[in-house]
């Protein structure tokens, strides 16, 4: 995907089906995408539509429009990540600062201390890469919302397939003419051999 390029992802587009993967259609703006995926929703109530912008999954969507009777994964909320890495550190490491203080005799103490610390750590090291994406991503579409617009042809998908195929085509055309004449050429002189 370009700059400039929307995907509408799917969310339990068909349970029945078996797992292909994500798919996604690719639209030209966010508003033909928000458009799609509203129109998307209607006609499938159980239907999640998320909408991501050319990084793709790099960060949160920049849109998701879910149908009446869509029944959502189990995520983990951001709130949640927080509440749970606060006490699993905190937690963690209380119960390492208890064993050191008797000097690390009772020892189980300091044991399920570190093993409570280190998800917690993750956890709350997740949660902070989140938001300081977050704020770079905005901070980078504020920018680029601020920026002079550009002026550049509107080329598709499929007008730069079809020119790359075209390239690539007349080149394997020289390629073989190219061989044809060079065969033509020595074939005479082989020939001539008995």
């Amino acid at each position: 995907m370009s700059p400039g390029e929307y995907a509408v992802h799917y969310s339990s587009f068909v349970r029945s089906a078996p797992e292909i993967g994500p798919s996604c259609t690719i639209l030209g703006s966010l508003a033909e995408a928000e458009e799609y995926a509203k129109a998307q929703v209607a006609l499938k109530p159980g239907l999640r539509c998320r909408i991501y912008d050319h990084q793709g999954f790099v960060g949160p969507p920049i849109l998701e429009v879910r149908g009446q009777q869509y029944v959502g994964e189990r995520e983990m909320s951001p709130r949640f990540r927080k509440w749970l890495g606060s006490v699993l550190f905190f937690g963690g490491l209380a119960l390492i600062i208890l064993d050191w203080n008797v000097d690390f005799r009772l020892t189980w103490p300091a044991t399920i201390g570190v093993r409570m610390l280190i998800p917690g750590l993750i956890l709350l090291l997740t949660e902070v890469i989140l938001v300081l994406h977050a704020k770079r991503s905005l901070k980078a579409w504020t920018s680029w919302q601020r920026a002079p617009a550009r002026i550049t042809p509107s080329v598709s998908r499929s007008t730069s397939l079809v020119r790359c195929c075209t390239a690539a085509l007349t080149s394997s055309q020289r390629a073989v003419a190219a061989y044809r004449a060079k065969a033509s050429i020595s074939l005479p002189i082989l020939s001539n051999f008995p």
